[in-house]
């Protein structure tokens, strides 16, 4: 799992790293055989975003970004270091997959936590 964090600036520092993101996960649209989009909403947090899972022979089964809107913004992207074979990844796939929900919908920012 590659991590990226990048400390917000400003609102246009936001918008350029979700365009980063999303360009990210759609240059695997010429081998994945299907893009799924879901809602990261977690307000008490202050946790927002998008988790993609992506099916095929993407290099890239499952990604996702998440932010406050203001301070910070955290990108995950699982890759594996061998050509993909969906079929015998699948078992490893399916159990990152779950690992990297439980990651996404699991994220707090440590400067907003009410202590």
């Amino acid at each position: 799992v590659h991590f990226t964090y990048v400390p917000l600036r400003n609102k246009e520092s936001l918008g350029e790293c979700v365009r980063g993101s999303q360009e990210l996960v759609f240059k695997h649209t010429i081998r994945a055989s299907e893009i799924l989009e879901d809602s990261l909403v977690f307000p008490d947090r202050e946790v927002y975003g998008l988790f993609y899972r992506l099916s095929g022979h993407a290099a890239s089964n499952s990604q996702f970004y998440v932010t406050d809107s203001t301070r910070h913004f955290l990108r995950a992207a699982l890759y594996f270091d061998s050509t993909s074979h969906p079929d015998s990844m699948k078992p490893v796939v399916d159990y990152m997959l779950c690992e990297m929900e439980r990651m996404a919908s699991g994220i707090r920012w440590l400067d907003t936590e009410k202590q």
